[in-house]
């Protein structure tokens, strides 16, 4: 039987994948200056020409790859050494999650209240980090792994990594097309 933590850090890695490909289609589309396939909302350009889609110089979606890498990252190291200095970790994961979610909830407002416009992805990359956020509580941090457990679930995120970025990679080319 899996743990409620095993699940906590499968969910937090997936995700921090699925954040990351929102991001690091926004961090191309934003530093190549190519159109943004936005969807329903219709705001993605006047997010992106708002003074809010850099800060100082520095791409916004930049910084969301970087948490959400560090987020996998660190979903990684716990499930390779679940008791290396376990309760820091977990606070550690929470405020990484409390960090996304308040990013999130001020550039939401921003969307709401300032620029009166919505992006699409923007909106999907709230929405995983409140997850995210949220299921870092159920990673109670302090449960150890046998050795054949711990390479199972190593295994299962080299393959889901994998899989992002194959799958990942070539969504973000036929978006680029299809902008």
């Amino acid at each position: 039987m899996i743990s409620t933590s095993i699940l906590a850090r499968r969910s937090i890695f997936f995700l921090s994948l699925a954040g990351l490909f929102v991001s690091l289609y926004l961090l191309i589309v934003y530093t190549s200056g190519n159109p943004i396939v936005c969807g329903p909302f219709h705001g993605c350009d006047t997010v992106r020409s708002s003074q809010w889609a850099n800060f100082y110089g520095i791409p916004t979606p930049a910084f969301g790859v970087l948490f959400y890498f560090v987020l996998a990252m660190v979903a990684s190291i716990r499930t390779a050494s679940p008791m290396l200095y376990p309760k820091l970790a977990r606070v550690g994961v929470i405020l990484l999650g409390f960090a996304g979610l308040i990013e999130s909830a001020v550039l939401t407002g921003i969307e709401a209240f300032v620029l009166h416009a919505y992006c699409a992805w923007c909106v999907a990359s709230a929405i995983i980090s409140t997850l995210i956020f949220f299921v870092c509580w159920f990673d109670k941090g302090w449960d150890a792994l046998d050795s054949a457990r711990m390479m199972t679930e190593l295994k299962f995120q080299f393959f889901a990594f994998a899989l992002f970025v194959l799958a990942g990679g070539a969504v973000i080319i036929l978006l680029m097309r299809a902008a």
